[in-house]
């Protein structure tokens, strides 16, 4: 007796190459509105895909065609007097990445994550911002990322505001 299960298992793929559409997607976890842009060369003519503004907890997915060619990806925040681009990478390859955007509009950064880390996993590990190793600041001001680590990495404890246990020692 064949059977529908015995048919497909003896069915074989006819082309092992077929080519998937890719995508990237920024995912807005900063202090500031952002936009992500993508161009590429699709059959002799140069595209640009952007994510629009994208607020605080917003995020997007650019479809990037699987013939894509010369691939550039950029990210950008709105600044008081226009846009800032503060990312940029080309890509030999059609992508499947994810970003996250961390931090206020004077220290802005695009992190790449696994994509599906805050989809799927119910514990995502964060990214771990890292100060300069020689920072040192007598002060107790309130917006020198040295002095007040969490003004720098939003994800020390509200608790620990000078960020004791971390490596910060400001007394």
């Amino acid at each position: 007796m064949n059977t529908n299960a015995e048919k497909v298992k003896n069915n074989q793929v006819k082309n092992k190459d077929v080519k998937r559409n890719g995508f990237i997607r920024v995912t807005n976890k900063g202090a500031f509105i952002a936009q992500a842009w993508v161009s590429y060369m699709l059959n002799g003519e140069y595209c640009i895909k952007t994510t629009g503004e994208l607020p605080v907890l917003q995020g997007n997915v650019i479809i990037i065609p699987a013939n894509a060619t010369e691939i550039e990806f950029e990210v950008f925040i709105d600044v008081f007097f226009g846009w800032k681009d503060i990312y940029y990478t080309e890509l030999n390859q059609v992508p499947t990445k994810c970003y996250n955007l961390y931090g206020t509009t004077f220290s802005a950064q695009c992190v790449e994550v696994p994509c599906g880390s805050n989809d799927n996993n119910p514990n995502p590990v964060l990214p771990v911002i890292i100060p300069p190793y020689n920072c040192y600041c007598p002060c107790r001001c309130c917006c020198n990322y040295c002095c007040n680590p969490q003004y720098y990495n939003p994800y020390i404890s509200s608790y620990n505001s000078l960020g004791e246990g971390y490596g910060y020692n400001y007394y």
